[in-house]
Protein backbone atom coordinates (compact mmCIF):
# COMPACT_ATOMS: atom_id res chain seq x y z
CA UNK A 1 0.00 0.00 0.00
CA UNK A 2 2.70 2.03 0.94
CA UNK A 3 4.65 1.43 -2.25
CA UNK A 4 1.30 2.55 -4.34
CA UNK A 5 1.27 5.51 -2.64
CA UNK A 6 4.94 6.74 -3.19
CA UNK A 7 4.51 5.87 -6.78
CA UNK A 8 1.05 7.77 -6.73
CA UNK A 9 3.16 10.42 -5.57
CA UNK A 10 5.99 10.12 -7.48
CA UNK A 11 3.53 10.15 -10.69
CA UNK A 12 1.97 13.33 -9.54
CA UNK A 13 4.94 15.55 -8.79
CA UNK A 14 6.55 13.99 -12.36
CA UNK A 15 3.64 14.98 -14.13
CA UNK A 16 3.36 18.47 -12.63
CA UNK A 17 6.74 19.40 -12.90
CA UNK A 18 6.46 17.74 -17.08
CA UNK A 19 3.36 20.50 -17.26
CA UNK A 20 4.68 23.14 -15.81
CA UNK A 21 7.92 24.87 -15.74
CA UNK A 22 10.91 22.39 -15.13
CA UNK A 23 12.62 23.77 -18.72
CA UNK A 24 16.15 24.79 -18.71
CA UNK A 25 16.77 28.12 -19.63
CA UNK A 26 20.56 28.61 -20.48
CA UNK A 27 20.38 32.81 -20.06
CA UNK A 28 23.63 34.74 -21.66
CA UNK A 29 24.36 38.04 -19.71
CA UNK A 30 24.46 40.94 -22.15
CA UNK A 31 25.62 44.30 -20.80
CA UNK A 32 26.72 44.58 -16.94
CA UNK A 33 25.48 42.57 -14.60
CA UNK A 34 23.88 44.48 -11.69
CA UNK A 35 24.51 42.00 -9.27
CA UNK A 36 20.38 43.32 -7.18
CA UNK A 37 19.01 42.89 -10.78
CA UNK A 38 20.47 39.97 -12.13
CA UNK A 39 19.66 38.42 -8.42
CA UNK A 40 15.98 39.27 -8.69
CA UNK A 41 16.08 37.49 -12.63
CA UNK A 42 17.52 34.42 -11.21
CA UNK A 43 15.27 34.49 -8.17
CA UNK A 44 11.98 35.01 -10.55
CA UNK A 45 12.96 31.92 -13.25
CA UNK A 46 13.75 29.72 -10.13
CA UNK A 47 10.43 30.87 -8.19
CA UNK A 48 8.85 29.40 -11.65
CA UNK A 49 10.70 26.10 -11.51
CA UNK A 50 13.08 26.93 -14.65
CA UNK A 51 16.35 25.18 -14.56
CA UNK A 52 18.24 28.19 -15.15
CA UNK A 53 22.05 28.52 -15.70
CA UNK A 54 23.77 32.05 -16.06
CA UNK A 55 26.69 32.68 -18.89
CA UNK A 56 28.64 35.62 -18.67
CA UNK A 57 29.10 37.40 -21.68
CA UNK A 58 33.01 37.71 -23.50
CA UNK A 59 34.69 39.30 -26.07
CA UNK A 60 37.06 36.12 -26.59
CA UNK A 61 35.79 34.22 -29.64
CA UNK A 62 37.31 31.25 -28.05
CA UNK A 63 35.47 31.29 -24.44
CA UNK A 64 32.12 31.90 -26.78
CA UNK A 65 33.18 28.54 -28.04
CA UNK A 66 33.59 26.75 -25.00
CA UNK A 67 30.10 28.09 -23.67
CA UNK A 68 28.31 27.64 -26.65
CA UNK A 69 29.40 24.00 -26.15
CA UNK A 70 28.25 23.73 -22.81
CA UNK A 71 24.61 25.19 -23.55
CA UNK A 72 24.48 23.22 -26.85
CA UNK A 73 25.03 19.94 -24.24
CA UNK A 74 22.21 20.96 -22.01
CA UNK A 75 19.74 19.82 -24.45
CA UNK A 76 17.73 23.45 -23.76
CA UNK A 77 14.92 24.29 -26.40
CA UNK A 78 15.29 28.13 -26.09
CA UNK A 79 18.57 30.37 -24.71
CA UNK A 80 18.00 33.68 -24.17
CA UNK A 81 20.25 36.34 -24.18
CA UNK A 82 19.29 38.77 -21.63
CA UNK A 83 20.60 42.42 -20.78
CA UNK A 84 18.31 42.64 -17.82
CA UNK A 85 18.39 46.32 -15.28
CA UNK A 86 15.87 47.50 -12.89
CA UNK A 87 15.99 51.50 -13.06
CA UNK A 88 13.81 54.18 -14.10
CA UNK A 89 11.92 53.35 -17.05
CA UNK A 90 10.10 50.31 -18.26
CA UNK A 91 11.41 49.33 -21.64
CA UNK A 92 11.45 46.04 -23.41
CA UNK A 93 13.94 45.58 -26.65
CA UNK A 94 13.76 42.23 -28.58
CA UNK A 95 15.76 41.12 -31.39
CA UNK A 96 17.03 37.85 -32.92
CA UNK A 97 20.18 36.85 -35.11
CA UNK A 98 20.23 38.05 -39.25
CA UNK A 99 21.53 34.43 -39.59
CA UNK A 100 20.45 32.74 -42.67
CA UNK A 101 20.82 28.96 -42.74
CA UNK A 102 23.62 27.66 -44.81
CA UNK A 103 22.84 25.25 -47.89
CA UNK A 104 25.56 22.76 -47.09
CA UNK A 105 24.87 20.14 -44.81
CA UNK A 106 27.84 21.00 -42.41
CA UNK A 107 27.23 24.83 -41.54
CA UNK A 108 29.52 27.35 -41.17
CA UNK A 109 29.23 28.83 -37.02
CA UNK A 110 27.61 31.72 -37.76
CA UNK A 111 24.85 30.03 -39.94
CA UNK A 112 23.75 28.02 -37.06
CA UNK A 113 21.68 30.69 -35.92
CA UNK A 114 19.99 31.05 -38.77
CA UNK A 115 18.01 27.43 -39.00
CA UNK A 116 16.37 28.96 -35.83
CA UNK A 117 15.81 32.19 -36.72
CA UNK A 118 11.83 31.74 -37.43
CA UNK A 119 11.09 30.15 -34.63
CA UNK A 120 13.16 32.66 -32.70
CA UNK A 121 11.33 35.18 -34.31
CA UNK A 122 7.82 33.81 -33.07
CA UNK A 123 9.19 34.16 -29.44
CA UNK A 124 10.59 37.02 -29.69
CA UNK A 125 7.24 38.50 -31.24
CA UNK A 126 5.31 37.53 -28.57
CA UNK A 127 7.36 39.19 -26.02
CA UNK A 128 7.56 42.28 -28.10
CA UNK A 129 4.13 42.52 -29.05
CA UNK A 130 2.21 43.56 -25.49
CA UNK A 131 5.04 46.38 -25.02
CA UNK A 132 3.81 47.49 -28.67
CA UNK A 133 7.52 46.87 -29.90
CA UNK A 134 9.03 45.48 -32.89
CA UNK A 135 11.43 42.34 -33.08
CA UNK A 136 14.63 43.60 -34.71
CA UNK A 137 17.17 41.38 -36.51
CA UNK A 138 20.55 41.78 -35.39
CA UNK A 139 24.04 40.59 -36.26
CA UNK A 140 24.17 38.83 -32.48
CA UNK A 141 27.72 37.62 -31.40
CA UNK A 142 26.40 35.36 -28.37
CA UNK A 143 24.31 33.55 -31.17
CA UNK A 144 27.48 32.46 -33.14
CA UNK A 145 27.16 28.65 -32.82
CA UNK A 146 24.01 28.25 -30.79
CA UNK A 147 21.97 25.34 -31.44
CA UNK A 148 18.73 25.64 -30.76
CA UNK A 149 16.05 29.19 -30.99
CA UNK A 150 17.79 32.19 -29.51
CA UNK A 151 16.73 35.67 -28.91
CA UNK A 152 18.07 39.09 -26.74
CA UNK A 153 16.06 41.08 -24.83
CA UNK A 154 16.76 43.87 -23.23
CA UNK A 155 14.33 44.64 -20.48
CA UNK A 156 14.71 47.74 -18.55
CA UNK A 157 11.90 48.35 -15.44
CA UNK A 158 11.29 50.03 -12.31
CA UNK A 159 11.38 47.97 -9.22
CA UNK A 160 7.63 48.57 -9.21
CA UNK A 161 6.84 46.90 -12.90
CA UNK A 162 9.24 43.98 -12.56
CA UNK A 163 7.01 41.22 -11.60
CA UNK A 164 4.80 42.43 -14.04
CA UNK A 165 7.24 42.91 -16.81
CA UNK A 166 8.76 39.11 -16.16
CA UNK A 167 5.24 37.65 -16.17
CA UNK A 168 4.67 38.72 -19.69
CA UNK A 169 7.70 37.28 -20.51
CA UNK A 170 7.08 33.86 -18.75
CA UNK A 171 3.51 33.91 -20.33
CA UNK A 172 5.34 34.03 -23.87
CA UNK A 173 8.24 31.34 -22.95
CA UNK A 174 5.31 29.23 -21.61
CA UNK A 175 3.51 29.50 -24.68
CA UNK A 176 6.02 28.53 -26.79
CA UNK A 177 7.35 25.32 -24.29
CA UNK A 178 3.87 24.05 -24.21
CA UNK A 179 3.25 24.48 -28.25
CA UNK A 180 6.43 22.49 -28.41
CA UNK A 181 5.37 19.74 -26.12
CA UNK A 182 2.21 19.52 -28.63
CA UNK A 183 4.26 18.97 -31.50
CA UNK A 184 6.03 16.22 -29.88
CA UNK A 185 3.37 14.43 -28.68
Amino acid sequence: MVRVFLAALFLIFFLFHASYGGEQIPIYCAGEKDQPSWSFLKRYFDSKSYSVSIYEKTDSLEKHLENANRINKTGASLMLVVDFRIGGKNEVFAAVSNARKGKDKILAIDEIPGQYVDRSAEVAGCIATPFRKTVKELPLFPLLGIDMPALFLRIECTKEKADETLNVVNDCLQKYFQRGKKNEG
